[in-house]
């Protein structure tokens, strides 16, 4: 009697510790309009997945060239995460909403079978958000997400949740979120700053980089294309300490451009310190990303292994299982780039040691062709690489149906040909720029390849090579490579490239077999230098250069006659009948020169 006499005065605690529940209406209102917006949200991002238009911040197959546009790289990042964090407030508040409230976790322990539905509750909303973000995963890139990605949406989710939760427990309730999501964001804010004050710094670090000579760029240069043959075939290049700073230095050059950076190496082990200014504005206070980190090499085998011993940025030490979700974007990206993947296939073994770096190649390829490239990509544009793919295929393609004779001038119809058509809807001076780049990898020197990124692979060149035939300008072959040369280095050529495009003209210059100096050689050169020019001066001179060409047109439009010109020239020759260069002969045959170009109307 006792015992029953007591349970309704507990039942009344219980009843007046727990707060009501929502009204049945608003409740099941709430509930079924999450469940429909959730699923339709669901659809719409597997869906955009599916496309290729993601809404989760994965990293892509980033290539090398993608380092010369950091700061662009790091901005959409930084916009592709808040745009996972959103994506996933939303979701979680829609989960949270669709599911309700229910009783709290104190009201919950004091009903009968509470627990239950408390923690069924709760498993099904964790069960909910890591299914989505898994199948985003999946979708978008094949492969689970690591840890460190993970803490985005996470971010975002649990916010959502929270959010929603209290939409469900009634209007109430909801009245007070907005004063709560105001103090929520401020604190966000806040700890965002913080972090951002920690991470940056008002000064560089004090680092004494060395300065790039020419002379260094030479040396460097010949040990790369030159390294020690070894016993059984293979080759061993060794870079000291000093040789990678001064390879840092030439890339900080090009990728940041006020930036510092020292490398130094101990056994087994490379450190680096960088200084980065994040921000280039006059109007602005200029902080600066100083970090240092440092990592293991080791090489077994066919397999090269990477480890970061530790890195910080700025104050903030970065936890480890974010370094190693570094270390993953790093590795997908020298396997995704073509010539940094060549490097690793090519070593047979790496040391590292306090003095410098020796690594066995065991490719030939690897010095002959992708160090070069590797040195010049670090200096050109990417998205004119892309654009110069679409002429060169274009011609390779188009080359089938030249006739024997006149291939020259065809050759330059159907480029800009393609080019009238595709400046349509894009820019005239760049199309003309892709189209003459194309004819100069094609009937040039396959080296300005190097200078403007890969636009062909091993079978496009092989099917090139089958259907390109003999292509002369005015009768010599030497004269082409001349004109398409000069043209390619007229668009290029700049501080960056100089050294490149000197060792091409040079390489050019050994082909002629110890001949002499050539005037026809020299209007060549000219001719094409001009030509470039007048093809990408303003958009009107680019759209009057299609115009001329697309249809077909008279050689003397872009070449004027050379044929009478003086060659085979020694070098006692023309200091004795021309005064050397500069002399009064050696001036009047520059004169005719320049007489017969004025003459090209395509030229002008």
């Amino acid at each position: 009697m006792q015992n029953t006499a007591a349970e309704p005065p507990a039942a009344e605690g219980a009843a007046a510790d727990c707060p009501p529940k929502p009204g049945r209406l608003w409740a099941r209102a709430v509930s079924w309009s999450a469940w429909a917006v959730l699923a339709g949200y669901m659809v719409l991002l597997v869906f955009r997945a599916r496309l290729g238009r993601p809404l989760a911040a994965h990293p892509a197959e980033l290539t090398l060239g993608d380092l010369l546009r950091w700061r662009q790289l790091l901005t959409e990042s930084l916009a592709a995460f808040v745009q996972t964090g959103l994506c996933f407030f939303l979701f979680g508040f829609l989960v949270a909403a669709a599911i309700g409230a229910g009783p709290s976790g104190r009201c919950a322990a004091r009903g009968a079978g509470r627990w239950g539905t408390f923690l069924a509750r709760w498993l099904l909303i964790a069960a909910l958000g890591a299914g989505l973000w898994l199948l985003l995963c999946l979708a978008e890139t094949g492969r689970l997400p690591g840890l460190a990605l993970s803490l985005v949406p996470l971010a975002g989710y649990l916010p959502g949740l929270w959010v929603g939760r209290g939409l469900a427990r009634g209007p109430r309730a909801a009245a007070w979120l907005i004063p709560k999501c105001a103090l929520g964001l401020a604190v966000a804010a806040s700890g965002l700053a913080a972090l951002g004050l920690l991470a940056t710094a008002k000064e560089p670090l004090a680092v004494d980089m060395p300065k790039v000579t020419s002379a260094d760029k030479r040396r460097l240069v010949e040990t790369l294309k030159r390294p020690k043959p070894l016993a059984d075939g293979s080759r061993l290049l060794y870079l000291a300490e000093d040789d990678l700073n001064l390879v840092l230095a030439m890339g900080m050059a090009q990728v940041v451009p006020g930036g510092k950076g020292l490398i130094t190496l101990d056994q087994g082990t490379i450190s680096a310190v960088v200084s980065l200014p994040l921000n280039e504005s006059e109007g602005l206070r200029r902080r600066y990303l100083n970090g240092e980190a440092a990592w293991r090499l080791k090489l077994e085998g066919e397999r090269l292994e990477v480890r970061f011993l530790h890195c910080r940025i700025g104050r903030l030490a970065v936890p480890q299982f974010i370094l190693d979700e570094a270390l993953r974007t790093m590795t997908a990206m020298v396997l995704g780039d073509r010539d940094l993947k060549a490097v690793v296939a090519a070593l047979g073994s790496l040391r590292v040691d306090s003095g410098g770096v020796e690594a066995v190649l065991v490719s030939r390829g690897l010095v002959d062709r992708v160090l070069p490239s590797l040195a010049a990509r670090l200096g050109r544009n990417s998205g004119m690489a892309v654009r110069t793919e679409a002429y060169y295929r274009h011609l390779v393609v188009a080359a089938r149906q030249f006739p024997q004779e006149g291939r020259f001038s065809a050759f330059v119809r159907a480029a800009f040909a393609l080019a009238r058509t595709r400046s349509r809807d894009s820019d005239p001076v760049l199309e003309n720029r892709a189209a003459i780049l194309a004819l100069a990898i094609l009937l040039g020197h396959r080296r300005i390849e190097h200078l403007v990124g890969p636009v062909s692979d091993d079978a496009l060149r092989s099917e090139a090579r089958r259907h390109m035939g003999r292509v002369a300008l005015s009768g010599r072959p030497d004269w082409c490579r001349h004109y398409f040369v000069s043209a390619a280095l007229a668009l290029l050529s700049n501080e960056s490239l100089s050294d490149e495009a000197g060792l091409l003209k040079e390489e050019l210059d050994a082909g002629r077999g110890g001949s002499g100096f050539s005037f026809s050689d020299l209007i060549a050169d000219r001719a094409g230098t001009q030509f470039a020019l007048a093809a990408t001066r303003d958009e009107a001179a680019a759209r009057r250069m299609q115009s001329r060409l697309a249809d077909g047109f008279q050689l003397n439009l872009i070449f004027p006659e050379a044929a009478d010109l003086p060659e085979g020239i020694s070098d006692e020759q023309l200091e004795k009948d021309y005064g050397g260069v500069g002399g009064a002969k050696y001036n009047q045959v520059m004169a005719e020169i320049e007489r017969r170009l004025a003459g090209c109307e395509g030229l002008k």
